[in-house]
């Protein structure tokens, strides 16, 4: 018996890179793209979202590597 009260699955979406044009958010994108075209909703989170040291290669090429703690 099919319930007429479905909902739409929910899924967040998560790009896990800092920089700038990465792959992987460009891949996020368009998972996002793919759910949403097929009835679902996407949530599309970014790692520059989240409050959490993380490797950045922008930043590694503009100040170096960091120096040890």
């Amino acid at each position: 018996m099919e319930s007429s009260n479905r909902q739409p699955v929910q899924f967040l979406v998560f790009g896990a890179s800092v920089r700038e044009g990465s792959f992987n958010k460009r891949l996020a994108d368009l998972a996002a793209d793919a759910i949403t075209a097929n009835g679902g909703e996407a949530d599309l989170a970014d790692m520059a979202d989240f409050c959490a040291e993380a490797y950045s290669q922008d930043a590694q090429n503009e100040t170096g590597f960091p120096a040890p703690r």
